[in-house]
């Protein structure tokens, strides 16, 4: 049965994260695009899935303003790590026109409660009753999370059967901290990838995120944060919200602007002072474009 959507607040996000749009500074042109708020103003909802649990869910609070059909974004939180963690990172990707749902479990790796979270807004997609009915774009999903929240959002995209589309693992550990129970080939992988880390991270090494890559068959990059901490996406989260936001954008939202931090010899991430990448080898296509608010982003 699908659930029912409560609104609990609808907020203005620059007021809500004053501290995001100072700690954004004038970086690369791309990069400090996104790292500032998007154009919508944010609401924030609860669903209530099968068994029980309470999902926070961030979305645009103009959805299906014009027609468009928002794309989703489904996040794991880390080990003991609750999602008011990651707040301000789901509110900005809100902020970009994403509906962004969260499972409240802190124990995320085998990806299972990732995927129903994406699952639950499709059915909230087809449900009249519900604030989302015919607003979501439920080809266009994406999967991010923290830690093992990072593992678990590969594993969703590896169980989804194509209903995941990328993936943003965010200091996904290495192997040798890896539960058994949470191992998968990553061979099987059909999206698209974006690992995103801390140079400094001891948990999170770029050699153990270039062991990972190296099963991937399709699409990825690796960026590391100079001086990034394994929890900086919590204490430091300004500087990691540009390019996860660029990346959603054009992968999701066929953002050919957002494209060019990725694609290319010009790609920006690569000269990047602030950011170290391994690895690169991403295709120069664009999905077909999804409908964006292109005055209110300064396009076309």
């Amino acid at each position: 049965m699908s659930s029912k959507a409560v609104l609990v607040a609808v907020v203005v996000i620059a007021s809500l994260w004053p501290s995001l749009v100072a700690e954004a500074d004038a970086g690369p042109a791309i990069e400090a695009i996104y790292a500032a708020p998007g154009p919508s103003v944010v609401g924030t909802s609860v669903l209530t899935d099968d068994s029980g649990h309470l999902l926070d869910v961030y979305f645009p609070a103009n959805l299906g303003a014009d027609g468009v059909r928002h794309p989703i974004i489904t996040w794991g939180n880390g080990t003991l790590t609750s999602t008011s963690s990651y707040a301000p990172v789901l509110h900005h990707l809100a902020s970009w026109g994403f509906v962004v749902i969260a499972t409240p479990s802190t124990s995320t790796g085998s990806g299972s409660e990732i995927l129903a979270a994406a699952r639950l807004l499709v059915e909230e997609n087809q449900d009249p009753s519900s604030l989302f009915y015919q607003r979501l774009d439920t080809t266009r999903i994406g999967a991010s999370g923290h830690s093992q929240g990072a593992y678990g959002a590969l594993n969703a995209a590896l169980k989804s059967a194509g209903l995941i589309t990328t993936v943003v693992p965010i200091g996904l550990p290495d192997v040798i901290w890896l539960s058994p129970l949470h191992a998968s080939d990553l061979r099987g992988l059909t999206q698209t990838v974006f690992f995103v880390g801390g140079g400094d991270d001891w948990l999170s090494t770029s050699t153990g995120v270039l062991q990972y890559v190296q099963q991937v068959p399709g699409s990825a990059v690796v960026a590391l944060l100079r001086g990034g901490v394994h929890d900086g996406i919590v204490s430091g989260t300004a500087a990691y919200l540009g390019y996860l936001t660029a990346w959603m954008m054009y992968q999701l939202r066929g953002d050919a602007r957002a494209a060019g931090a990725f694609v290319g010899e010009l790609a920006e991430i690569s000269a990047n002072a602030a950011w170290t990448v391994p690895f690169r080898s991403v295709s120069a296509a664009l999905a077909p474009r999804a409908p964006l608010l292109a005055a209110l982003v300064g396009e076309g």
